[in-house]
């Protein structure tokens, strides 16, 4: 077995406080900025990613309401699409979340700005259609026992 080289070597020091630099991975080596450019494509591919994860829980709430008003109940191919979906909305949480745990601040601030704009157009979309629907949004266990 041979002695590893210098190269192999190289190790990225993790951060555990707040710091702001243009030189970040992106979640995988291969994505990493090296420059200004760089770094700002894949802040907007985060913002983006951001807004789609609240895109997607829009998507899941559109499926399940129709399902409702179809009276589907149990397995059919809209559950297997909605957990689908839910699958996919749960790795992008994860992935956004491993993006905050860079302690990049910009990254921070943009995962934020993402996750609230997302929200700002979709969660208001969908209380809107909540209303017309006549639906609370907040089914619970206490609601359908003591009302």
């Amino acid at each position: 077995m041979s002695a590893p080289n210098d190269e192999s070597m190289i190790m990225y020091m993790m951060h555990m406080t707040f710091y702001q630099s243009t030189e970040a991975i992106f979640l995988f080596q291969d994505f990493e900025s090296t420059n200004t450019a760089g770094y700002i494509l894949g802040l907007i591919i985060t913002f983006l990613v951001a807004v789609g994860m609240e895109a997607l829980s829009f998507i899941i709430f559109l499926f399940k309401a129709k399902a409702k008003r179809n009276g589907h109940v149990g397995l059919s191919m809209t559950t297997l699409i909605v957990t689908g979906l839910y699958f996919l909305q749960l790795v992008i949480a994860f992935a956004l979340m491993l993006l905050v745990m860079t302690f990049n601040a910009i990254i921070f601030l943009t995962v934020i700005a993402g996750i609230l704009t997302g929200y700002a157009i979709f969660g208001f979309m969908k209380l809107n259609l909540q209303a017309k629907l006549g639906e609370s949004g907040y089914s619970t266990v206490a609601e359908k026992c003591c009302t």
